[in-house]
């Protein structure tokens, strides 16, 4: 099964090779088991590099899927019939709900599974731990919810489970608050007084409904989104593997997906789960990982947050605190400070967090270090872990 995923992907010259899937063999005597990796929106199994390798090397094997729809070449946006945006990002199979998601999902638990079977326990390790990094951390929680007590240990690195208020300007707030809930023929109790709630229900009702969407609001749906012009010059640069630009469509997509991952989360069983958070996420995206944090009963959850030390800063960059995007090289290295000063620590944890060293990864006396991940309590959370 992962061989036909693999030639899937592959076929028909349409991949970009730093998108390639990943199935990496550790060569140690003793095998300590194998990690699923799923990256996050619009990048690719490049940005787990450098983790992937020192899992490797640390006597793990690494199974680092390809999310549906990303990693294809880059096209002439002026050539006839072209479907892309941007500079050249090829848009037309990234997922316009959750459907798509939830089915990728299930196929990456299908080939575990069979991996498992054909591999043998022996040289896939006694278990099988789970990584995702923003999206990727979205369908992580449900790869667990999908497949109870399968995966041991997971880590989700600044989850990202649904548009908030923040990521959309004014303008785009009166659409959804108002005009998509009547094109939709919405009932009044769908949208309530805790309004980031009632957005996420919104947003998942339109994908859901697609056809009942009006011409005039369709064009709003189209409309560019970018995550700016870094995103270009690490492509450039850097050798970033991943699009920077989609449609405001696409999004409303990944935002459903989260919202069926929490909506989900309740079913997550004996595994152990750990988030690693940076408070740049800012507190409406980061409480919704409280949301999934408390409909996880059957499960040890923990979790940690790179806090923002802005006493020097004027505006918030790497020198004051760890990105959204924390493992990828490409995504940071152009970018000041040139270095990823926490990759050392986070990533050493992780392996231990995995290992079984440490039952939490972070450290609980956090004294203003940008490069330490601080400790989070679940049942007495900072409020930057609370949905307000």
């Amino acid at each position: 099964m992962w061989e036909t995923y693999v030639c899937e992907q592959t076929a028909g010259n349409r991949l970009d090779p730093l998108a390639t899937p990943q199935r990496r063999w550790s060569n140690s005597l003793r095998v300590k088991g194998t990690v699923v990796m799923l990256h996050g929106y619009t990048a690719s199994p490049q940005a787990y590099n450098n983790f992937a390798t020192l899992l490797e090397n640390s006597g793990y094997n690494v199974y680092s899927f390809l999310t549906v729809g990303h990693g294809r070449k880059f096209k002439d946006c002026n050539k006839q019939g072209a479907v892309c945006v941007g500079k050249g990002d090829p848009i037309e199979e990234l997922p316009l709900s959750r459907n798509g998601y939830i089915q990728f999902v299930q196929r990456v638990n299908s080939i575990m599974k069979n991996e498992l079977t054909v591999q043998g326990a022996q040289r896939m390790g006694p278990a099988v731990h789970i990584v995702g990094l923003s999206l990727g951390a979205a369908l992580a929680t449900f790869a667990m919810a999908d497949a109870p007590g399968f995966y041991q240990r997971s880590i989700l690195f600044a989850p990202f489970y649904g548009i908030t208020k923040p990521d959309l300007d004014r303008q785009f707030q009166t659409f959804i608050e108002t005009e998509l809930p009547n094109a939709l023929s919405l009932p009044a109790s769908f949208l309530f007084d805790k309004g980031q709630e009632g957005l996420r229900r919104v947003v998942f009702a339109m994908t859901e409904k697609p056809s009942l969407v009006p011409a005039s609001i369709q064009s709003k749906l189209n409309s560019e989104n970018s995550w700016g012009e870094q995103c270009e010059v690490d492509r450039q640069k850097q050798q970033r593997s991943g699009y920077c630009s989609m449609q405001v469509k696409h999004l409303f997509g990944v935002s459903a997906m989260g919202y069926h991952a929490i909506s989900n989360a309740n079913k997550i069983q004996r595994t152990q789960v750990q988030f690693v958070v940076t408070e740049r996420d800012g507190i409406t995206r980061n409480g919704l990982i409280w949301n999934v944090a408390r409909a996880i009963q059957a499960s040890t959850v923990t979790a940690c947050m790179f806090r923002l030390n802005t006493a020097n800063c004027p505006t918030v960059n790497n020198t004051c605190g760890v990105p959204h995007s924390m493992l990828s090289p490409a995504d940071n290295m152009g970018i000041t400070p040139f270095g990823m000063y926490w990759e050392r620590d986070l990533l050493q944890q992780s392996l231990d967090y995995f290992d079984g060293k440490l039952s939490q990864i972070g450290v609980t006396n956090w004294n203003g270090r940008r490069e330490v991940c601080e400790i989070q309590s679940i049942s007495n959370p900072n409020p930057q872990l609370v949905l307000l």
